[in-house]
């Protein structure tokens, strides 16, 4: 079967936004305003800028560009990932990605930026309020029970999220490249659950364990902070006509929660 491919969604706090209402995503639980699920960007890493963002956080986004040194990174975390598996069979303690926290494989080209989004709801779905016909309360049900794996199939099988995506993808602030360009720049989520800070790639075969965490978005910066300054070091992974440097050192961080307080 030959693999599917999306056109990639802008790094775009607005286009995050509106498909989250495409797909049926509404207000926040916790508000008595029916303030609406939304995306904004995080201007800097820095406290007093984190202190700019609307609380509470729900989520964070991190795009960052794939090159030499997010691929060596990527390695690294599975070989750790693997080295706490193998601690796990022989009866010493290791981290256990709880049971509770949803994640996908990603088998969709170009998709990383809805399951980012995917990502940021899926574990907030005791947080936010959801339309009674909204396609992705509908994909979640049908998916609780399934592997990572098996999750990632059936979104290829979703014609209304995929359709909800290429419409946001197209409707974005600049031309969105065609379906099978190559696109070197990738979208991971941060989230807390159980009082830790876990990274959510598609990816990766598991989530990422980021150590015990009670605010998101000071957890997620520090770890950010990180990764921007080991990929700042490094060349592209890949060469190619097509990579501007731009694209080789764009980086962006949204947030899902409240809307932004300045527009």
């Amino acid at each position: 079967m030959p693999k599917i491919v999306w056109t990639p969604l802008e790094s775009n706090p607005d286009s995050m936004s509106e498909l989250c209402k495409t797909l049926g995503v509404t207000t926040i639980k916790a508000s008595t305003e029916n303030t609406p699920v939304s995306f904004g960007d995080v201007y800097g890493l820095d406290d007093e800028l984190l202190a700019m963002v609307p609380q509470p956080v729900l989520a964070v986004i991190f795009l960052y560009p794939i090159n030499k040194a997010s691929e060596d990174q990527n390695l690294q975390h599975e070989k750790a990932q693997q080295q706490q598996q193998q601690h796990s069979e022989d009866g010493s303690q290791a981290i256990q990605t709880p049971s509770s926290l949803w994640f996908t494989k990603q088998t969709i080209s170009n998709a990383c930026g809805t399951i980012a989004l995917i990502h940021a709801l899926a574990n907030n779905q005791d947080n936010v309020n959801f339309t009674e016909d909204s396609a992705l309360k509908r994909y979640f049900e049908k998916t609780k029970p399934l592997s990572p794996a098996e999750r990632g199939q059936i979104l290829e099988t979703e014609a209304e999220i995929a359709n909800a995506h290429k419409v946001t993808a197209q409707g974005g602030q600049t031309k969105p490249p065609d379906e099978g360009d190559n696109i070197y720049l990738h979208f991971v989520t941060f989230v807390l659950h159980d009082g830790g800070l876990w990274e959510l790639d598609g990816r990766r075969a598991r989530p990422t364990y980021h150590g015990s965490c009670q605010d998101l978005l000071k957890g997620a910066a520090g770890v950010i902070k990180k990764q921007i300054e080991i990929l700042n070091n490094s060349e592209p992974a890949v060469e190619d006509k097509d990579l501007s440097p731009a694209a080789s050192n764009e980086f962006n961080v949204i947030y899902m929660g409240s809307p932004p307080m300045f527009d």
